[in-house]
């Protein structure tokens, strides 16, 4: 049995980068980009850097509005998961709604989390509780006396390496085989949380 290829969003967002990854890694027409854009359009706001509108979908075979370069990839689908983690709780919500609603939730992992460069067990970091796909918000709105302090919430802080480790890990152990697990990270400090943030991995 073939072990499913495993790739890793933190920092997740509206999930458009990681459902073009799960499209292209898995070669199954019935992952299409459009359909989850499509899904954004109703709760999305103005076009931005991390907008549905500003991401465009990328085939491996060339122009993006080419249905074969996209068919082309069909011929064999591959087991693919994606793990999107999204600190955001009304946006990780609205992922997780999104992926059942498409019937992608079994390749389609949302887990609302904030992703540290340390993990102390039990550790929480506070994000507000504002309306889904909101961006611009983040940590240092959720400080003691700020003007969102009162809609904030506690989300589970973790790290790169013990999520693998308490998600996938137990998962594929019992395969011997082994896939690569790729990853887009972004660690979360006392700065804002905005699309742009510096990238590793």
């Amino acid at each position: 049995q073939q072990r499913p290829l495993r790739s890793i969003y933190t920092g997740c967002n509206k999930g458009h980068e990681a459902v073009q990854t799960l499209q292209l890694l898995s070669r199954n027409n019935s992952i299409q980009f459009p359909a989850w854009r499509a899904l954004w359009n109703d709760v999305d706001k103005p076009d931005g850097a991390c907008s549905a509108s500003a991401h465009k979908m990328h085939t491996l075979g060339g122009d993006n509005n080419n249905d074969q370069s996209t068919s082309t990839l069909t011929s064999t689908v591959r087991p693919t998961e994606i793990y999107c983690i999204e600190a955001m709780p009304a946006t990780a919500r609205q992922l997780t709604k999104f992926a059942q609603q498409l019937g992608w939730a079994g390749q389609f992992h949302v887990h609302n989390r904030a992703v540290s460069d340390k993990y102390v067990p039990g550790a929480v970091m506070a994000f507000p509780n504002s309306d889904a796909g909101v961006e611009h918000l983040g940590l240092k709105d959720c400080l003691p006396g700020g003007e969102m302090a009162h809609l904030c919430q506690n989300v589970t802080s973790t790290t790169v390496d013990a999520f693998v480790q308490a998600e996938i890990a137990a998962a594929s152990s019992s395969s011997s085989s082994s896939q690569p697990v790729y990853w887009k990270q972004r660690f979360y400090t006392h700065d804002d949380h905005v699309c742009g943030k510096k990238e590793e991995g």
